[in-house]
């Protein structure tokens, strides 16, 4: 899929879990949104069409990315997205091999997770949908949609703390 980084074959048998992945010229979304504080709507209307084109072709093979933030996603210098890293995709029907060892710690960024990692539920598309709409927040507010938690708290006892902050109270054109 064009707005996901390729990854190749290993050119010998593996002893190791790893992924030989494209080289991407370009910057990670987090660059972006400090280069570009108040986008116009359209341009992160496209961004956000190209990140979800991605994860619904992820979405078709069975797959979750489960660390969905803007460091994880590339921007070419001809405006196109890659989403990378899979070093936490959950893949359907291989649950016993993406199990993580300790399951009282989500898997993702804290500021991304969607909240049904935070009380021990399994995630699904709908949670990588969670993240996108926390990055598209960002993206247009500069800003995460809630109090950014203290991370030695962050467990699933503790996710009301995050306090949510409507996006028309940092960006009036919204």
């Amino acid at each position: 899929h064009p707005n996901i980084m390729k990854t190749f074959r290993p050119p010998r048998p593996k002893r190791f879990m790893y992924y030989l992945g494209e080289h991407i010229e370009g910057t990670d979304l987090r660059q972006w949104m400090l280069d570009n504080p108040h986008p116009p709507l359209d341009q992160v209307r496209q961004l956000a069409k190209q990140i979800l084109s991605g994860l619904r072709a992820f979405q078709r093979q069975g797959m979750i990315h489960q660390d969905l933030k803007p460091e994880n996603i590339m921007l070419t210098h001809d405006g196109q997205i890659k989403i990378l890293d899979f070093g936490t995709v959950l893949i359907a029907g291989s649950e016993e091999l993406n199990s993580p060892l300790d399951k009282s710690v989500p898997q993702g960024s804290v500021n991304y997770i969607a909240p049904e990692y935070l009380v021990g539920d399994a995630g699904s598309f709908k949670s990588d949908l969670y993240s996108l709409a926390v990055i598209i927040y960002e993206m247009l507010t500069g800003s995460l949609p809630y109090k950014e938690p203290n991370i030695k708290r962050v467990q699933l006892a503790n996710y009301r703390e995050l306090h949510y902050i409507p996006s028309t109270h940092v960006r009036k054109d919204i």
